[in-house]
């Protein structure tokens, strides 16, 4: 009998021959795994592992069912690698306003992750390196370079990464908000070439936005910031500027309704365009007034679009058509755009809704039955309280509703009433006026059109209405003014 050295010498052996094995097809089940990922195919096959461990046992009848148990341990570490070496997503602290999952998800075949991290979780986090690629973003563009191995250029230059790959255990950095900054300023037409240029912060945006503008030849750039002077208060020095931009985070979900209070779009008479960072809500209370105004303007989402595209191709390794970057907004607006009806008490807004909202798969809001579920009866409320007081309360539920996406809503007659509700509907919402023949209106039980005639209501109302709406579509038949809706809706936003 051989002593029991030999034997354990003879299973080292054999154990280092295993491990090259191992490591040999692990790495085909990378490629594998890349070939099928390129190629639209799903990444786990049951039906084949389950022939591979059948034949097993039907191949091998003396260790047959032990070789079962070691190969499903194998295959189940090989999707964990394949897991692990496919796990993409965002870094940042507070990450539930983000539409970066949205959007990565419909540019390739990958599932897209949040990792919100604080500042003391970032060292391990990539340490670990358990990541084929990740996008960053505030407050850690700047903190993640010390962590990378590779630097861009232009990131270099910038001093800020958004985009990082990890190629066999190297991560590389790169600035893609470069490319989307750039791609929103030459979608909206607008020439920073000998241009007065005003940055509202100081952040890591700012730094990429700074970049650019000088590469595009501005005249003058100054950047303002509540810490750093110049301050925001010094904003009347700077008021002959043609161009602003916004790199603060103000105004952004959640805090929807905040505003730089030093900042009037209506002190700038020079002003040319406006361009937005902030990409959720859609438009914030600057973008609105540069609407009003007849500014052109640009908000964050094309940019947050073409930089995740930019990204993507690091990604993945290949060029993606900008066809991609409009076919993105044209989606996102379509699922994430509310829908938001007003007009006349009575002109069919809450029954038109209804009819939207089973069509589009959306829930639906009715201002007032959310007024109704807070403090009962509206003709009640009128009578205890009066207009005024009930006017507040609709705006309160306008704010909370307004900042939410995806829905159908149905205002109530006299939203139009207080023009901060305007700000409130349009940040998130296409707001269409519904009309309808005066005589054709559903009064009974509303307040203000029993008190005062529906004609004398209309003409108090009338410009108002053209002031919130984006389009106008007249109510003859429900149904067929809810067609007429979504073929607007979507031809509106497809571009």
């Amino acid at each position: 009998m051989r002593n029991i050295k030999d034997i354990r010498f003879d299973i080292d052996k054999v154990d280092e021959k295993l491990i090259k094995l191992l490591e040999k097809r692990f790495d085909l089940s990378k490629e594998v795994s890349l070939y099928k990922k390129e190629n639209n195919k799903p990444i786990f096959d049951k039906e084949r592992e389950n022939e591979i461990l059948k034949n097993l046992e039907k191949e091998n009848k003396k260790y047959g069912p032990y070789f079962r148990e070691i190969y499903k341990t194998i295959m189940e570490q090989s999707k964990n690698l394949q897991k692990k070496c496919e796990r993409y997503g965002l870094l940042g602290k507070k990450l539930g306003h983000s539409f970066s999952k949205i959007i990565h998800e419909k540019i390739g075949n990958y599932t897209y992750e949040y990792f919100e991290k604080d500042e003391d979780e970032l060292s391990d986090f990539f340490q670990k390196r358990d990541f084929k690629a990740i996008n960053v973003t505030i407050p850690y563009k700047n903190d993640v370079i010390k962590y990378l191995d590779v630097i861009s250029d232009k990131a270099e230059k910038i001093g800020a990464v958004n985009t990082i790959v990890n190629i066999e255990g190297k991560l590389y950095g790169y600035n893609t908000d470069y490319e989307g900054f750039l791609y929103n300023l030459k979608k909206h037409k607008i020439d920073i070439n000998g241009k007065k240029v005003l940055i509202l912060g100081k952040g890591a945006t700012s730094n990429t936005v700074k970049v650019v503008l000088e590469d595009l030849g501005a005249k003058k750039i100054v950047r303002l910031s509540r810490r750093f002077k110049p301050f925001f208060k010094d904003v009347s020095n700077y008021i002959d500027y043609q161009i602003i931009i916004n790199t603060t985070p103000v105004g952004m979900f959640p805090n929807n309704e905040k505003k730089l209070s030093d900042i009037n779009i209506d002190d700038f008479k020079n002003l040319e365009a406006f361009v937005d960072c902030i990409y959720n809500p859609f438009m914030t209370n600057l973008s609105i007034d540069s609407k009003i105004k007849g500014i052109t303007f640009a908000t964050g989402l094309d940019m947050l679009i073409a930089q995740g595209v930019r990204a993507a191709e690091y990604f993945l390794g290949k060029k993606i058509d900008d066809k991609k970057i409009c076919q993105i907004r044209s989606s996102i607006f379509k699922e994430q755009m509310n829908i938001a009806l007003i007009g006349m008490p009575g002109s069919g807004k809450t029954s038109i809704a209804n009819i939207l909202s089973k069509k589009l798969d959306r829930e639906f809001i009715d201002i007032d039955c959310e007024f109704e579920k807070k403090y009962g009866n509206i003709e009640d409320f009128f009578k205890r309280y009066g207009e005024d007081e009930f006017r507040i309360k609709e705006s309160e539920i306008l704010k909370e509703y307004g900042k939410k996406v995806g829905l159908v809503i149905a205002c109530g007659g006299g939203v139009i009433k207080k023009e901060i509700n305007y700000y409130y509907l349009k940040q998130n919402s296409f707001i269409v006026n519904i009309k309808r023949d005066l005589d054709k209106l559903a009064i009974e039980g509303r307040p203000l059109s029993l008190e005062k005639r529906i004609e004398d209501l209309y003409k108090e109302r009338k410009d108002l209405y053209e002031k919130f709406e984006d389009v106008s579509v007249e109510n003859i038949d429900i149904n067929d003014c809810s067609d007429e809706i979504i073929r607007i809706f979507y031809e509106n936003i497809s571009y």
